[in-house]
């Protein structure tokens, strides 16, 4: 007998043709490609039944060498109207029907992924401004230039937080043995290396000096040279004489808020180290006395006080230094 399919010789015995893997219904001789089965079909009011036409079970081909099973399984394109595909779960008799395989997903389905996907990535950009586009904005806004006030806030800040690590407390006066014009009570001075942020900025004047008078003055390094503006120069005690003093004649009333001084001979590194550097010394307004403690470093040391005074002389008693004799070069009064 022959393949109803592909036309090969077959045996007498042959159920499935081994080339194209048609089913061969004995029966029939090789003949009859119909399958062999029924299936029910209502026609009218009346039932009755229908020969699938051929290849109805396993299709054309008769057998899946993909899937292994026996058969393709899937429907032919006969009249019969029965199509059945178990690969994708989808069967029709006389239309479309769902069997519930893995079809098409329901449009609702596609709906609530489509708003959750919406929600994840509305999630992710609020997520990228509030933790990296905000930062980085202020980060941008800080490093920026900053007014003139906070300028002012930043130095005065600064000058505080170093001042106070850099100094001892602010210090009260004490009286000398004479009466005062003014109440200089409750102004306290303190001591410090960085320099005010008043005179960074340039803001304030000099308040100028009359003359300069000292008890002791080694050969020409006269007193007058401290107020000459000029750091090359410098005044010098007598090595033996102790306490020396040197005395600020303003010729009138003055206001003072804050003395630079250079303490030592800065005309060069060897007089720096040859002349005494004064590190402590009373300073006397009015007859209020500050004692104040100086570093022995050349470096500019600024006496600060806690409110502006009026004043028509200093006096600065030197009580100790760190060598034979005293040297100043600079002092300067800023109101």
């Amino acid at each position: 007998m022959f393949c109803p399919n592909c036309g090969l010789d077959l045996n007498d015995n042959t159920r499935i043709c081994p080339r194209c893997k048609t089913q061969i219904n004995i029966g029939s001789n090789g003949n009859d490609s119909q399958s062999g089965w029924t299936q029910d079909n209502i026609d009218g009011n009346s039932w009755g039944n229908e020969r699938i036409a051929d290849g109805g079970l396993y299709g054309d081909s008769g057998f899946d060498t993909d899937s292994g099973f026996p058969g393709d399984f899937r429907g032919d394109d006969s009249s019969d109207g029965f199509d059945v595909d178990v690969h994708t779960g989808n069967s029709t008799f006389g239309g479309s029907y769902s069997s519930g395989g893995t079809g098409n997903k329901p449009p609702i389905l596609k709906l609530f992924g489509f708003i959750a996907g919406g929600v994840c990535l509305l999630a992710a950009i609020v997520s990228l401004v509030v933790f990296v586009i905000l930062p980085r904005i202020q980060e941008k806004s800080d490093s920026g230039v900053p007014t003139d006030s906070s300028v002012d806030q930043s130095n005065e800040q600064q000058y505080a937080e170093e001042n106070e690590s850099s100094t001892a407390e602010e210090i009260g006066p004490t009286t000398a043995a004479k009466s005062h014009e003014k109440d200089f009570s409750n102004v306290s001075v303190s001591v410090t290396t960085i320099q005010p942020p008043v005179l960074v900025e340039g803001t304030m004047g000099k308040s100028a000096v009359n003359k300069v008078s000292a008890d002791s003055e080694a050969g020409s390094n006269s007193a007058q040279l401290i107020i000459d503006d000029d750091i090359k120069t410098f005044w010098a005690s007598d090595a033996n004489l102790e306490n020396p003093s040197i005395t600020l004649d303003f010729g009138s009333e003055k206001d003072a808020s804050i003395i630079e001084v250079r303490l030592g001979a800065w005309s060069s590194e060897s007089d720096f180290e040859n002349y005494g550097v004064p590190t402590s010394i009373d300073l006397e307004i009015d007859g209020y006395v500050y004692p104040l403690s100086f570093s022995d470093s050349m470096t500019v040391q600024y006496i600060v006080f806690s409110e502006k005074v009026e004043v028509s002389q200093m006096m600065f008693k030197i009580n100790d230094t760190n060598g034979n004799g005293s040297a100043i070069s600079e002092i300067t009064v800023y109101y």
